[in-house]
């Protein structure tokens, strides 16, 4: 996961999510601090998955390429499709995708990322 340079609403959301996770018995959580290389690592099978609640285009374009072309599978944490956009994303192997979204949709809130300048 990453966490939105903002100290908002976004944080305690992804702490809550993390708490559902392990509550799910997940291995670990890992951050190596760019969206981009963790993307990367789920497509090539080292995480199965990667989620952020606010990410700026140019975080996950490349990375978003890499998942999908590798065979994994990418929405925002609602599900949806994702545009070029300021947008939450989810990341998975593609077989953990429905399973996470069990987990992050009831968070996702387009208020997190609508209105930006970015998404205009």
């Amino acid at each position: 996961t990453g966490f939105y340079y903002e100290r908002n609403e976004t944080i305690d959301v992804t702490l809550k999510v993390m708490r559902e996770l392990f509550d799910r018995d997940i291995r670990g959580i890992r951050r190596f601090g760019s969206a981009a290389l963790d993307l990367c690592h789920v497509g090539l099978g080292r995480f199965g998955v990667y989620f952020e609640y606010r990410l700026e285009p140019w975080d996950y374009a490349a990375g978003k390429l890499f998942v999908e072309e590798a065979g994994g599978r990418t929405s925002n944490c609602a599900g949806e499709d994702i545009s070029i956009a300021t947008t939450s994303m989810l990341a998975t192997n593609g077989l953990l995708h429905e399973t996470m979204l069990e987990v992050t949709r009831p968070y996702d809130k387009p208020e997190f990322y609508v209105g930006n300048a970015a998404s205009t």
